[in-house]
């Protein structure tokens, strides 16, 4: 009985280890926190719909990369404006006898940053992402749970987007005036 017990221990730590290794040969990394310049170090989110998933998304991130965010645009260091977030979904393919088959769900946000000094550290730029799934008529209550699902994920990575985005901007130089 022992035998066998140590024989399936040595099955785990080789399952795991080959595992381990395949993760590392694919590239897969656990994300590390963007390095920001300091002019981004304290962020002021300027958006007219402050209470907007997205925003709450973008915020955790930014906070999760050692971003202090503020409320008062005076305490801040630089500002992120979020222009505009707009949302839609379309049947991408129709199913037999008109019923709708495939969707699809579009997220775009648009935004900008400058320095305190109104110097601009990103112009404004827009991002989207797509996803699509597919439904039938006796997936109605499934469909609307995986609509929500895609929305949270495209969230996320066009909040990753905007950190890329940020995480590329080089240090401000003061122009000399002549």
């Amino acid at each position: 009985m022992n035998a066998l017990h140590q024989h399936k221990n040595k099955l785990w730590i080789g399952l795991i280890l080959v595992l381990s290794l395949s993760l590392a040969a694919c590239g897969f990394q656990l994300r590390r926190s963007q390095p920001l310049i300091a002019e981004l170090q304290v962020i002021y989110i300027k958006t007219s719909t402050p209470n907007d998933p997205f925003i709450q998304v973008l915020s955790r991130l930014l906070i999760a990369n050692n971003v202090q965010l503020t409320d008062d645009p005076h305490f801040a260091s630089s500002t992120l404006k979020i222009i505009s977030i707009q949302q839609n979904s379309n049947i991408n393919a129709l199913q037999g006898a008109a019923e709708a088959g495939q969707y699809v769900t579009n997220l775009t946000v648009s935004f900008s940053a400058t320095d305190s000094n109104g110097h601009v550290l990103v112009a404004p730029t827009s991002i989207s992402r797509s996803a699509y799934y597919s439904n039938n008529a006796t997936q109605i209550l499934s469909a609307n749970s995986t609509s929500n699902q895609l929305v949270t994920e495209l969230e996320q990575q066009l909040a990753q987007s905007i950190l890329q985005q940020l995480s590329s901007v080089k240090s401000v130089r003061p122009t000399s005036s002549s």
